[in-house]
């Protein structure tokens, strides 16, 4: 069963409005960001979601 995901885009200046560029998670962002635009089947769907629950305890630290 192939699993159809949605593809969402945003500039990095739409993203930019939103966090702050003095935010030290902004790189890492970005990172994830290449990383999701690279998927193309479940299993890297599986890798990019548990990536970014690693990377969230970031965003709350700041």
């Amino acid at each position: 069963m192939m699993i159809e995901l949605p593809k969402v885009s945003f500039s990095e200046l739409e993203i930019e409005k939103f966090i702050h560029s003095s935010e030290n998670y902004l790189p890492q962002y970005r990172t994830l960001r290449l990383l999701g635009a690279s998927i193309s089947n479940a299993d890297e769907a599986m890798s990019l979601a548990l990536a970014v629950y690693g990377w969230m305890p970031t965003i709350l630290r700041s």
